[in-house]
C-alpha cells in the first residue's frame, strides 16, 4: 500500500514458475533499466508489463538460474551473476557465459572452490579497475576465503586470490570526502580494506607468490625433446631471489632441482632443464618486502625424435 513498505495486497502478487519444485524459491531480482530479471536456481523470467493490470513473466531461460542474490552485480545495463557451471552475462543480447573456455574448471571441478557454498558467494563491481569481483568459498571450506576478477574490458580472468591478512565477509563501495568511489573488503574481525599502491600494511607477513604455467609441448607432445636453459625477463628489483622449479617430462613429472633466479638482473640465463616430452615451471617467492614483476621468458627446444 502507499507509504507503507511492509504491506503488500495479496492481488499484487505475481507467481514465479515453477513453483514448489524447490526450497529457495527465488534467489535473486536483478533490475536493468526498466527490465527486471527473477532468477531461480535452475530459471531465469523477466517481469514485463507497465502495469499491475497486465504484468506477466516471460521465461528467458529454462536451464540457467541465479546461485546467489549477492553474485548478482549489474553495470553499464549489463547483469552479472553465478550459476552452477560458471559466471554468466544478462544484457540486450541475451545470456552467455563468461568463464567457458576460459577458467571453466574453477566452476565444474572441486579442486578450486566448494561448490556446496555457492549459494552463499558474493560479489562486487570494482568501476575503478572495471572488474567483476566474485568471493567464494575455496575446495574443502566452509568459510569465503578466496576472490576471483573478470575484466570486463579485456575479456579476462584472474586468481584465485587469497589473503592471508583478514578473511572477507562483504564487498562494497564507500565514497570518501571528495566523493570518489573507494572498493572496499569487509573482514570477518570488523575491518574495512581497500587497496593500496604502497607496502604499508602487514609488513610484518611476506604475500606469498606461487605461479605455474601450463604443460609446454611446443605441439608435439609425442616428440622428445631437449629443452635448453631459460631467459627469464623480469623488472629489475633492488634486491630479491626468485625460485624457479621445473617439471621435465610427461604429464606426471614430477619436481626437478630449484633454481634460484637473481631479480635484481632483469634478464637471467639459467641453467638447462633437460630432456623429456613436454616442460612446466613454477615460479614462487615469499621475502617480506620484495616485489617480484615477471615479463615473460623463453625456452630454447631441440626435438631429439620419438621413441
Amino acid at each position: 500500500e502507499t507509504g507503507m513498505m511492509y504491506a503488500w495486497p495479496i492481488l499484487n502478487d505475481i507467481l514465479v514458475p515453477k513453483e514448489g519444485s524447490d526450497s529457495r524459491g527465488v534467489t535473486a531480482l536483478l533490475a536493468r533499466r526498466e527490465v527486471l530479471g527473477v532468477g531461480r536456481r535452475n530459471l531465469l523470467w523477466q517481469v514485463t508489463g507497465s502495469s499491475a493490470s497486465d504484468f506477466r513473466m516471460v521465461k528467458i531461460s529454462e536451464n540457467i538460474g541465479v546461485e546467489s542474490q549477492e553474485s548478482a552485480k549489474i553495470y553499464q545495463d549489463t547483469a552479472y551473476f553465478l550459476w552452477k557451471d560458471g559466471v554468466y552475462q544478462w544484457d540486450s543480447s541475451g545470456i552467455s557465459c563468461i568463464s567457458d573456455n576460459k577458467v571453466r574448471s574453477w566452476f565444474t571441478t572441486d579442486s578450486y572452490f566448494n561448490r556446496a557454498y555457492f549459494s552463499t558467494a558474493f560479489a562486487m563491481i570494482d568501476p575503478l579497475r572495471n572488474r567483476y569481483l566474485l568471493f567464494l568459498c575455496s575446495a574443502g571450506s566452509s568459510t569465503i576465503d578466496r576472490w576471483v576478477e573478470y575484466d570486463l574490458a579485456e575479456k579476462t580472468w584472474w586468481g584465485p586470490h587469497k589473503t592471508g591478512e583478514f578473511t572477507p565477509s562483504a564487498a562494497l563501495i564507500v565514497p570518501d570526502a571528495n566523493d570518489t568511489l573507494v572498493p572496499m573488503m569487509a573482514a570477518t574481525s570488523g575491518y574495512l580494506y581497500k587497496n593500496q599502491a604502497t607496502r604499508t600494511d602487514g609488513t610484518a607477513t611476506s604475500i606469498d607468490l606461487s605461479v605455474t604455467t601450463k604443460f609446454h609441448d611446443m605441439d608435439s607432445p609425442d616428440i622428445l625433446k631437449h629443452f635448453g636453459g631459460p631467459s627469464l625477463l623480469s623488472k629489475i628489483q633492488s634486491a630479491g631471489t626468485l625460485t624457479l622449479t621445473p617439471y621435465v617430462g610427461g604429464l606426471d613429472a614430477s619436481a626437478g632441482e630449484a633454481i634460484s633466479c637473481d631479480m635484481t638482473l632483469g634478464r637471467e640465463h639459467i641453467r638447462r632443464l633437460g630432456n623429456g616430452n613436454m616442460v612446466k615451471l613454477n615460479f614462487s617467492h615469499n621475502t617480506v618486502g620484495q616485489d617480484v614483476e615477471l615479463y615473460g621468458y623463453e625456452i630454447p627446444t631441440h626435438e631429439l625424435g620419438r621413441r
